[in-house]
């Protein structure tokens, strides 16, 4: 229970300081406040597996950290996906090849990532 209350206290701390974020912020970012709400609040566990398939995918992390906007987007499919043991198993795998990873929702977009780079709109 101790755990449960913590956590929440936690998350609350959280939408707490989005909400707190000046409108001028967050269009720095180029994320509406609910983006960048779901965003602060993805699990650290997902933005860790997130992460470590954009690298295996050629994304270095300098250049992933670059556009907030579509690290939103990343964040919030891999949140959804449903293939977390698949990922476990393929990131454990350093001798899978990338194409085995046609199970991620980020896949095809991280594979065009690794090769040009962070869109500009």
């Amino acid at each position: 229970m101790l755990g449960f209350l913590k956590s929440f206290q936690k998350r609350r701390r959280a939408i707490n300081e989005v909400d707190s974020i000046e409108p001028n912020v967050l269009d720095d970012f180029g994320l509406n406040r609910s983006q960048f709400r779901r965003l602060a609040l993805t699990p650290a566990s997902v933005m860790r597996r997130m992460v470590a398939m954009a690298e295996r995918h050629g994304v270095r992390p300098a250049t992933f950290q670059i556009d907030s906007r579509e690290r939103a987007i990343f964040a919030e499919r891999c949140a959804k996906c449903r293939k977390t043991r698949e990922c476990g198993a393929y990131l454990a795998d350093q001798n899978a090849a990338i194409d085995q990873a046609g199970f991620c929702p980020n896949h095809t977009d991280f594979k065009w990532y690794a090769r040009a780079g962070p869109r500009v709109d």
